[in-house]
């Protein structure tokens, strides 16, 4: 059985979280598990480094403040959060670029909504 899979037998129904949100158990594991692995991966890790050419023209100045806070992080796990729009993509393929340059590798990582217009019914 998959860790997603949850056995009809050990389902115990929704776990109210407050007024308005609601989980399962099985979610709240996984969750916590998450949160563990990224706690226990602070200040782990080998910086990427900044031993690469870059044309960091390409980015603006909060997109290149957050490309040299991950290239001297220590950390396992890294957040790159914004509004859509922001350059997240952009500013991810510039470190994909940067890691590549200095001969390592990182997975990433991304979660994505349907569009605004479609969830709220408009559009196709």
């Amino acid at each position: 059985m998959r860790t997603t899979e949850i056995q009809q037998d050990t389902y115990t129904g929704p776990v109210q979280l407050d007024g308005s949100h609601v989980t399962t158990e099985q979610a709240k594991v996984e969750e916590e598990q998450l949160l563990d692995l990224v706690r226990g991966g602070w200040d782990t890790c080998e910086p990427i480094g900044q031993d690469f050419a870059l044309d960091l023209g390409e980015l603006t100045d909060e997109q290149r403040e957050a490309l040299e806070h991950i290239v001297a992080s220590k950390d396992l796990v890294m957040d790159v959060s914004g509004i859509a729009g922001a350059g997240k993509s952009h500013l991810l393929k510039q470190v994909e670029k940067a890691t590549i340059a200095v001969g390592k590798t990182i997975p990433c990582l991304t979660l994505f909504a349907p569009k605004a217009s479609r969830s709220r019914g408009k559009g196709r």
